[in-house]
């Protein structure tokens, strides 16, 4: 037995690595445990926020309660009054105003400047707003929260 101890020692003695070569590769995995992990971190410390902010959208609600088109001015400075009424306690921001137009065409966002805190009515002037719109779209941080109005037209 002493004599096959003999030969797996010789054997083992010449299969190890150079300490310098150990500390390279012991570096390199740990700079990759570090990194997976800083990833991990990052993607974890967001995912609450946005998952926040999903819930709370399923829970807000708003309608257009009253829009019209005032062009008793000239036609460039044509304002388009809108009354949004937030239906839930749900803050929504990012308001946003698109003119859908009869040839199917739609503006640009049109922002409505600030926030609608939940259970209130607010009136919102877009001005400067060509006459040629069929309906309005507004639009809010929630993508699926969408509602949509023809306007009254009021002419002078």
């Amino acid at each position: 037995m002493g004599a096959a101890a003999g030969r797996l020692d010789a054997f083992m003695s010449g299969l190890g690595i150079s300490p310098l070569a150990a500390a390279v590769i012991l570096i390199a995995v740990t700079m990759t445990v570090s990194g997976v992990l800083a990833y991990w971190a990052t993607n974890f410390v967001n995912a609450p926020s946005g998952a926040a902010a999903t819930e709370s959208c399923g829970a807000a609600d708003f309608l257009i309660y009253y829009c019209n088109f005032d062009s008793s001015s000239s036609n460039l400075n044509s304002n388009l009054n809108i009354i949004l009424e937030n239906l839930k306690s749900v803050e929504l921001n990012d308001l946003r105003v698109y003119l859908v137009y009869q040839d199917s065409t739609v503006s640009n966002a049109l922002p409505l400047g600030s926030s609608l805190s939940g259970g209130v009515l607010k009136s919102y002037t877009v001005t400067g707003v060509a006459s040629s719109f069929a309906k309005i779209v507004v639009k809010t941080q929630c993508p699926e929260l969408t509602r949509e109005a023809v306007c009254s037209r009021t002419t002078g």
